[in-house]
């Protein structure tokens, strides 16, 4: 019966060290595995903080370009001009982001010539309008108060 007993004990200690690998591997390889999926979570969360900050910049630059129209001060259109750059800078950065990705290529391809169509015109009005208000005139409006 020790003899039964051994065998029965060396195949349940066998066993028993399988099962506890298999687990061991299994936990290793589910680590990997959410290692992977966490970057790309980050990668994610990159792409689209620089899209919300591309947003961000264009409105900026739609701001400074009103304020410049409606008050002549030079420094709204340095303002204009600093967002604009920006614009570029951030539409690079996705390009970068997202170089392994096909389709957002093409989209952000097709945003950057709208982005370019979108920014002549603002250019063609900025010349065409100008600024409505000088700066003297507004020298003038603050002395009265």
């Amino acid at each position: 019966m020790d003899k039964v007993f051994i065998r029965n004990f060396l195949i349940f200690v066998l066993l028993l060290v399988t099962g506890v690998g298999l687990l061991i591997y299994n936990l290793l390889a589910s680590d990997r595995a959410l290692g992977k999926i966490d970057t790309a979570v980050t990668h994610t969360h990159k792409v689209i903080t620089q899209a919300e900050q591309l947003s961000a910049r264009v409105k900026g630059m739609l701001i400074a370009q009103r304020t410049f129209l409606l008050t002549g001060d030079p420094d709204f259109l340095k303002e204009y001009n600093a967002k604009k750059t920006e614009v570029y800078e951030r539409i690079l950065t996705l390009d970068e982001l997202t170089e392994d990705n096909k389709s957002q290529q093409k989209r952000l391809s097709e945003l950057e010539k709208d982005y370019h169509a979108f920014a002549n015109k603002l250019e063609a009005r900025t010349e065409q309008v100008g600024p409505s208000i000088s700066i003297s005139q507004l020298g003038d409006i603050a002395e009265v108060d």
